[in-house]
C-alpha cells in the first residue's frame, strides 16, 4: 500500500485528469459542515453529524477509477449507491486511490 496516491480535488477537471481509467480502489474524504437528517434509500433515515467521513470503494467496471470517482464528484440525479445520498450533504475534500487489480476495499475499511 505504499503506492497509495492522493489526487487533488479542486478544480474537478484537474482531479479527474490525474486519476487513471485503470481499475482500482479509492477512498473519499468527505466533510459535513452541519448536522442534518437524510433519507438513504431502503435504509431509511440517517442522522449525519458535522464532521469528516471516509468512504472506501472499488472501481473495476468500464472507465475504472476515473469514471467512478467522477460519478462521486458530481451531483447524483438518481442516487444509486448509499454514498450518493451522503454526497448531497457532504463535500469531497480529498480522493486517495490505488490503480491496480487488487481489491483493497475491505482491507482499507478494516483499518
Amino acid at each position: 500500500m505504499e503506492r497509495l496516491r492522493l489526487a487533488p480535488t479542486a478544480p474537478r477537471e484537474a482531479t479527474l485528469d490525474s486519476i487513471p481509467r485503470a481499475p482500482g480502489t479509492y477512498l473519499l474524504v468527505l466533510r459535513s459542515r452541519q448536522g442534518v437528517r437524510i433519507e438513504v434509500g431502503r435504509l431509511g433515515p440517517l442522522e449525519v453529524a458535522p464532521g469528516v467521513y471516509l468512504y472506501v470503494g472499488s472501481a473495476f467496471g468500464p472507465g475504472g477509477l476515473r469514471a467512478r470517482v467522477g460519478h462521486h464528484l458530481g451531483a447524483a440525479r438518481r442516487p444509486h449507491w448509499h454514498i450518493d445520498y451522503l454526497r448531497a450533504v457532504a463535500g469531497v475534500e480529498a480522493v486517495w486511490y490505488e490503480a491496480d487489480g487488487v481489491r483493497w476495499e475491505h482491507i482499507w475499511a478494516a483499518r
